[in-house]
Formats: C-alpha cells, structure tokens, sequence
C-alpha cells in the first residue's frame, strides 16, 4: 500500500512502539482510575469530579501525545523515491536486483 511515496505498512511498523506504549498507559489509566474509584467514598461527589477530569485529562494528553508522534513521522520520514532524488542509485539497485548472482547457484 503506498500514497505518493508513503508506505503504510512502514509508517504502522514504526509507530508500533509508540501504539504499544500508547496501549500500556491507557490500561495503567483505567487501572488507577477503577482503583481510585473503588477507594472513594461514595459519599465524596466532588473528588468523584476531581477524579473522572484528572483521568480525562490524563487519556487526552497520552493521545496528543501519541498524534503528535505519528504527525512527526508522517512529516519527516517519507520515502525517498526515483522520480525526486536524481541519482543512479535506484538504478544501479534495480540492475543489481535484475541480473542473478552467479555464486549463489541458481
């Protein structure tokens, strides 16, 4: 899968970290969240309050993050292709790729 130059599936292998860790904090979140929950008084309404917007803000800022991240690949990281770079290196790669190697055996 490509789109002017950009592969996906690169672009998906790379952000795997960032998805990994992105997964991790969300669960560490809900985790603490359902914790703090549990702990409260049900009494407590305001720090109920005080709780749900800590955790909101929490998922929001790990999401930006993460955004901000795959914007940052997606802006710095393209491809290089033929067309745009001018050099004989594609060529002599494609060259290399279309003659068989006579000590491998084939």
């Amino acid at each position: 899968m490509s789109t002017d130059g950009f592969h996906l599936e690169g672009f998906f292998r790379a952000l795997q970290a960032d998805v990994v860790s992105l997964i991790g904090f969300l669960f560490f979140i809900l985790l603490a969240y359902i914790i703090v929950r549990v702990a409260i008084v049900q009494g407590d309404v305001e720090f109920q309050r005080v709780v749900n917007w800590g955790a909101g803000i929490l998922v929001l800022l790990v999401l930006l993050i993460f955004g901000s991240s795959a914007a940052n690949y997606a802006a710095s990281n393209r491809i290089p292709r033929n067309d745009v770079d001018g050099s004989g290196v594609y060529d002599q790669m494609n060259s290399h790729l279309a003659t068989p190697n006579p000590s491998s055996g084939r």
